[in-house]
C-alpha cells in the first residue's frame, strides 16, 4: 500500500469514526422514540379498553334498569302484565339509549319461549313480532342454563338479516319473575366507532377480538364469522413482509365480555423513522469519504513526491545528488535522508575497510588451509577425519592406500571401542585383507571440535599397521616360553651337580656362589614360565582358606635369605583367615618384599610394612616402604613386561622386570585387583581380594 493510500486511510478513519459515533447515538435516540411510541400505543390500547370497558357496563347497567322496570310492573299486577304496559317501558327505555334496537320481553314456557313485549313492535317489513317464538335464540338457550345478570352474546350477526351491520346481543333475567328474559342489541359500529375514530387519528388501527379468537371489530357483513389464528401477545410483530404490524393488547374482564383489545400499526411506519437514519447516514458517510479522498489525494501528493526522492537516494546511482536531494516536504523527512546519507557514507567507509579485512582473512585462511592439507598428506600413516556419525569426511594421501572395505572395517571398530564406558584412546584390531593375509592395526581416536569449520565435531582416527610389531612381539613371548623350558631341566641338573659336589668335597666358597648363581636363574625360568602361562591362558591358581600370617612370615624368611631388612605386619582378627591359593600368594609377597628391598634409598636398610583388614567381602593388604619411590607416570607402567623404575642416570639391576606382572597376574585370577601409589616418601602396594560370602 501506498504512503498516499495510508493518509487517505488514516484520514477516513479519523472522519469515519465520530461520524459513526454520532450515527450511533442518533440510532439511540430513534430507538428511544421507538419505545416510547411504543408505550404510548400500549397506553392507547388500555385507554381504548377503558373506554369498551365504560360502554359495556352502561349497556349492562341499562339492560339491569329495564329488567327491574318490567319485573316491578309484573308485580304490581295480579294478573300477566299487558304488551303495551312493558312496550311503553321498552320505548323509555331506547329513548334514553338510542342506539339500542330489538329490545323485547319473551315469555318462558317448558316447551317453548314467546315474545310477550317488543319494542318496536314491528320489523322494517311490517310483520308484528308480538308471539314469535324465541326458543332457538341465544339469550334462551342462555336463560336455561342459568343466566344470572347480564350476559353479552359471542354472536354478532342477526338472525333474521345476515346483512345487517353487525350487532352486540344481551340478555339478562327479570327479578322475581323467572319466566320472563329481557333481550336487546347494539350495533358496534356505534358502540366502537368514537374510540376507533380516535385511534386513527394517530395512525392506529382497532382490533376487537373475543376470547373465541372471534373478529368483533373492524365491523364486516361477510356471511362467515372471521377469526384470529390466536390472540397476539402483548408488544408483539404479526404477519409477514409489508403487513407486518407492531401489536399492543389490552384484555377486559370475563366478567364483562373478556374481549382482546388489540391496537396496532404497520411495522413499516413504526421503523420509518431508523430506516430515515441509516439512508442519512450512508449518504453522509459517502460523501465524508469521497472528500476524504480526495483531501488524502491532494495532501499526499508533496509527500509522495519526497518518498519518490528518497527511494532513488537509496540507489547508488541517486545517492546523494541534488536530484534526489528533499527540498519541499515534511521536515521530519529531510532530517531522516541527512542522517541516512550520514550513516550510507560512514557504512560505506566501513564496508571497504571490512572488505580488505575479509580479503586479507581470505588469503591467511588459504594459506593455512594450504599448510594444514601439506601436514595432513605429509603425515605417513593413514589418517582420516569423521564426523559426530562417524560418517568419513576427510582422508590423507596415505589413507588412501586403505580400501573401502578395510577403511570401513577399522572405522566400526574405532566406534564399537570408543563407545565403551572407560575406554583407552588406542586400541588394536584385526584385519584380513583381500589377498587373505592377517594384518593387525593400531588404531588411535581422539574427538575434536572446529567452530569455524564446516566439520563442527568429530573424530580424528590415526591408523598404525601394527603386524611386523605384533609378530615380533608374539616371537619374542614364544621365544621367552621355549628358553624357559629349554632351560629349566639343565639348570635342575646343573643345582644337582653342585650339591653332589658339595657332598663330595665339602662346603666351598665358589660352589655356594655357583648355587646362588642357579637359584636366580631358576627364578628366572619361573617368571618365564609364569608369563608363558599368562599369555596362553592357562594360569590358574588354587585358593583353599588359609592363615594370613604364616604366608607372610614365610615370604619374610625367603627374602631374607637375600636381602637384610625390617619388616613388621599388622593383622586385623576379621583378616586373619583368607581363601587363597597360599604357594602363588607367597610368590606375590616374596616379589613385593623383593622390590621394596632392592629399590631402597641408599645407605638406608629397607623397611617394610604390611597391614591387613577386611572390607565388606574383600580382604585388603597393603605391602608400605620408603624406597626411592614411583613417578606418578609410571605407577601403571611398572605392571608392563619388562619394565623397571631407573634411579638417576643407572637402571637399578637384578631383576627380570616381570615380577609385578606376575603379581598382578595372581590377583586378577583370583578375582581381585593389585595397584600402586606413591605419596609422602611411602610407596604402597594394594591388594584387594574378594572373599566367599559366608
Amino acid at each position: 500500500m501506498r504512503f498516499r493510500s495510508y493518509i487517505a486511510l488514516a484520514l477516513t478513519a479519523t472522519a469515519i469514526v465520530p461520524f459513526f459515533a454520532w450515527s450511533v447515538l442518533q440510532r439511540g435516540d430513534v430507538d428511544r422514540r421507538i419505545l416510547e411510541s411504543d408505550a404510548e400505543q400500549s397506553r392507547a390500547a388500555h385507554e381504548a379498553a377503558r373506554l369498551v370497558e365504560e360502554r359495556l357496563e352502561t349497556l349492562a347497567q341499562l339492560a339491569r334498569y329495564a329488567a327491574r322496570s318490567v319485573g316491578e310492573a309484573a308485580r304490581a299486577e295480579p294478573t300477566p302484565v299487558s304488551p303495551e304496559k312493558v312496550e311503553l317501558l321498552l320505548r323509555d327505555v331506547v329513548k334514553s339509549f338510542p342506539t339500542l334496537n330489538n329490545l323485547h320481553v319473551d315469555r318462558l314456557a317448558p316447551e317453548s319461549a314467546r315474545v310477550a313485549a317488543f319494542y318496536p313492535p314491528h320489523a322494517s317489513d311490517g310483520r308484528a313480532l308480538l308471539g314469535v317464538d324465541h326458543s332457538t335464540r341465544w339469550h334462551v338457550a342462555a336463560k336455561r342454563r342459568g343466566l344470572e345478570g347480564v350476559a353479552f352474546s359471542p354472536v354478532l350477526t342477526s338472525s333474521q338479516n345476515r346483512e345487517a351491520p353487525p350487532i352486540l346481543t344481551f340478555a339478562a333475567d327479570v327479578p322475581g319473575s323467572p319466566e320472563l328474559l329481557l333481550s336487546g342489541a347494539v350495533e358496534l359500529e356505534a358502540l366502537l366507532h368514537e374510540i376507533e375514530g380516535s385511534l386513527s387519528s394517530r395512525g392506529l388501527q382497532l382490533t376487537v377480538l373475543t376470547p373465541e379468537r372471534q373478529i368483533v371489530w373492524p365491523a364486516s357483513t361477510a356471511p362467515h364469522v372471521r377469526t384470529w389464528p390466536e390472540v397476539p401477545d402483548d408488544r408483539s410483530l404479526i404477519g409477514l413482509g409489508s403487513a407486518r404490524r407492531f401489536v399492543t393488547v389490552a384484555h377486559l374482564p370475563d366478567s364483562v365480555s373478556g374481549w382482546a383489545i388489540v391496537v396496532s400499526k404497520p411495522e413499516s411506519l413504526r421503523s420509518a423513522e431508523r430506516r430515515r437514519i441509516e439512508r442519512r447516514t450512508a449518504l453522509l458517510a459517502s460523501a465524508v469519504l469521497l472528500l476524504t479522498l480526495v483531501a488524502g489525494w491532494a495532501a499526499g501528493r508533496p509527500l509522495r513526491r519526497a518518498f519518490r526522492q528518497l527511494e532513488e537516494d537509496l540507489d547508488a546511482r541517486g545517492f546523494g545528488t541534488d536530484r534526489t536531494t528533499i527540498r519541499r516536504g515534511p521536515d521530519e523527512l529531510r532530517h531522516v535522508q541527512r542522517v541516512y546519507r550520514e550513516v550510507r557514507r560512514a557504512l560505506d567507509a566501513r564496508n571497504a575497510q571490512l572488505s580488505a579485512t575479509a580479503e586479507q582473512r581470505a588469503r591467511e585462511l588459504e594459506a593455512e588451509e594450504l599448510l594444514f592439507r601439506s601436514v595432513f598428506d605429509g603425515i605417513e600413516l593413514p589418517f582420516l577425519l569423521l564426523d559426530a556419525d562417524w560418517k568419513p569426511h576427510l582422508r590423507n594421501r596415505a589413507a588412501t592406500s586403505l580400501n573401502d572395505r578395510v577403511a570401513e572395517r577399522l572405522v566400526d571398530e574405532a566406534r564399537a571401542h570408543w563407545t565403551t564406558p572407560d575406554a583407552a584412546d588406542t586400541t588394536t584390531v584385526d584385519v584380513r585383507n583381500d589377498d587373505g593375509r592377517l594384518e593387525t592395526f593400531a588404531l588411535h581416536v581422539f574427538p575434536f571440535s572446529a567452530r569455524r569449520s564446516t566439520l563442527a565435531e568429530g573424530y580424528a582416527l590415526l591408523v598404525e599397521s601394527v603386524t611386523d610389531r605384533e609378530a615380533l612381539k608374539r616371537m619374542k613371548d614364544d621365544l621367552l616360553g621355549i628358553v624357559a623350558h629349554e632351560l629349566k631341566t639343565p639348570v635342575t641338573a646343573c643345582r644337582l651337580q653342585v650339591e653332589r659336589l658339595e657332598s663330595t668335597l665339602g662346603p666351598h666358597e665358589g660352589l655356594r656362589a655357583l648355587d646362588r648363581d642357579l637359584d636366580h636363574l631358576r627364578h628366572i625360568v619361573h617368571d618365564w614360565l609364569s608369563v608363558a602361562r599368562i599369555d596362553g591362558g592357562t594360569f590358574t591358581v588354587y585358593p583353599s582358606v588359609v592363615q594370613l600370617d604364616p604366608l607372610l612370615r614365610k615370604a619374610r624368611r625367603l627374602v631374607r635369605a637375600r636381602y637384610d631388612f625390617d619388616f613388621s605386619v599388622s593383622v586385623d582378627e576379621e583378616a586373619e583367615c583368607i581363601f587363597a591359593d597360599a604357594s602363588a600368594l607367597t610368590d606375590v609377597f616374596v616379589n613385593l618384599f623383593t622390590n621394596a628391598c632392592r629399590y631402597a634409598k641408599p645407605d638406608k636398610k629397607p623397611v617394610v610394612a604390611v597391614t591387613a583388614r577386611r572390607e565388606g567381602n574383600d580382604i585388603v593388604i597393603d605391602v608400605c616402604d620408603r624406597g626411592i619411590g614411583i613417578a606418578p607416570e609410571d605407577l601403571e607402567r611398572i605392571f608392563d613386561r619388562f619394565y623397571q623404575v631407573s634411579q638417576g642416570t643407572r637402571r637399578r639391576t637384578g631383576g627380570t622386570g616381570l615380577g609385578l606382572v606376575i603379581c598382578r597376574a595372581v590377583c586378577t585370577a583370583h578375582g581381585g585387583t593389585l595397584e600402586a601409589s606413591c605419596a609422602g616418601g611411602v610407596t604402597r602396594f594394594t591388594l584387594r581380594l574378594p572373599q566367599p560370602s559366608p
